[in-house]
């Protein structure tokens, strides 16, 4: 799969990794230091549901890119690209070159 082919629409991705349990099927505390065991094992549960789809979630998110131009000469899609490959050419290390990729995504 390429970040320029088609992914699925945005809302066919799950929103969390138990999006339909009830709430007392999720954690109770509201802080961290209050998390009991059962908690913890509610929310890893949840947490092995939900990363099968991280890599795909990433890409699609990426892909929300193409298009937005923001007045600029580029979309910010390239222009994430080519941040990457330029971190790249640097012999940066693999997780700045994955920050470099992934730094608009949060701006669409």
């Amino acid at each position: 799969m390429s970040i320029t082919e088609p992914g699925p629409a945005t809302d066919d991705r799950p929103r969390d990794g138990n999006a339909d349990a009830a709430p007392g099927d999720r954690a109770g505390f509201t802080a961290m230091t209050e998390g009991t065991q059962e908690d913890w094992n509610r929310i890893i549960g949840a947490q092995l549901e939900f990363y099968p789809g991280l890599a795909d979630r990433v890409i699609n998110h990426l892909r929300l890119l193409a298009g937005d131009y923001g007045g600029f000469v580029v979309d910010r899609l390239t222009h994430s690209t080519q941040t990457a490959t330029r971190a790249m050419r640097a012999n940066r290390s693999d997780d700045y070159v994955a920050c470099a990729l992934l730094h608009d995504i949060g701006d669409t």
